[in-house]
């Protein structure tokens, strides 16, 4: 019996399915399958009724299940204890992102981190911000970085404040907010018709309290990436609002790009840490290099102390 093992079973437990469970745990329907199937050998028993959808467990899976968390935890601690004497940190952290922290931070982090710590690996996993916490509560990340709002519980969650964007603007340079300098108002959004990225469902888009007090009449697109944005606003299909680093990641060349004159239109971004499982001292390691760590041009610093957005 392998801690991979009971990983991917708890994976399964979790989501339900064999096909969530290897979703969740970045791997094929058929090597969790087979990963249950082999832990089923070992141990002489059926662990999930597979008859039945969703995945249920059997008597002996239950029995499984009760002890594999604390298994999985105290393995991590024997592990830790282990190292604890040594100079030499080793070993790795997954690191939860997103798109524009990968780009705009994480690709200056990491060089410099490898160097000061070249026997600590860093496995980077991109995701939706509302699957980030799942993955991280489920063991699959270490850490994860996260805009603070919709809020996380501060029981299940501990933030480390990094930093602070600014919402922009970008048009064609011949639309009428072009033609004017300085930032554009609120007013002036509330009349041109927006395209956005994020989704219109609790705790996604108007969970921001910018977006909650402006509304969605006058949304003509909603899209999933800054990309898909920049494009529509190409087209001349409207005015694009995202974040700084979010539009710097696509790349606006050749169209106007102006901040938005509003004290909450910005978004802050922490580093997320569960604290249901005390992180390992490589992740540690890593928690304290990322959380003092400049941040991106054109941001501020978020102090702990900061309201956050």
């Amino acid at each position: 019996m392998e801690i991979r093992e009971l990983e991917i079973f708890l994976a399964v437990v979790d989501a339900g399915s064999f096909q969530s469970a290897a979703e969740r745990s970045f791997c094929s329907q058929s090597t969790v399958s087979e990963t249950v199937r082999s832990l089923e050998r070992s141990l002489g028993v059926e662990l999930f009724d597979r008859g039945h959808r969703p995945a249920r467990l059997t008597g002996p899976g239950e029995i499984l299940a009760g002890d594999a968390r604390r298994m999985i935890t105290l393995a991590a601690e024997l592990r830790d204890r282990v190292r604890a004497d040594s100079d030499v940190i080793t070993g790795s952290v997954r690191v939860g992102t997103y798109s524009s922290a990968t780009t705009n931070f994480l690709a200056e982090l990491l060089p410099r981190f490898r160097a000061d710590h070249p026997l600590v690996e860093v496995k980077l996993v991109e995701m939706g911000g509302t699957d980030l916490p799942v993955a991280a509560e489920n063991g699959q990340l270490d850490c994860f970085l996260r805009q603070t709002t919709p809020p996380l519980p501060e029981a299940r969650f501990r933030a480390h404040p990094l930093w602070r964007e600014p919402f922009q603007a970008v048009v064609t340079p011949g639309h009428p907010l072009a033609a004017r300098p300085g930032p554009v108002r609120r007013a002036e959004l509330a009349g041109a018709a927006l395209i956005v990225t994020g989704r219109f469902l609790p705790g996604g888009l108007l969970a921001h309290p910018f977006w909650s007090s402006m509304g969605t009449t006058n949304i003509a697109y909603e899209v999933s990436h800054p990309h898909s944005l920049v494009a529509l606003v190409r087209a001349g299909l409207g005015v694009g609002v995202s974040t700084l680093l979010g539009l710097r990641t696509a790349g606006t060349d050749g169209l106007h790009v102006t901040v938005v004159d509003d004290p909450i239109a910005v978004r802050d971004v922490a580093l997320f840490v569960p604290c249901l499982t005390p992180p390992s001292r490589q992740a540690k390691i890593f928690i304290d290099y990322a959380a003092g760590f400049p941040v991106p041009p054109g941001c501020t610093v978020l102090g702990a102390g900061a309201p956050s957005h």
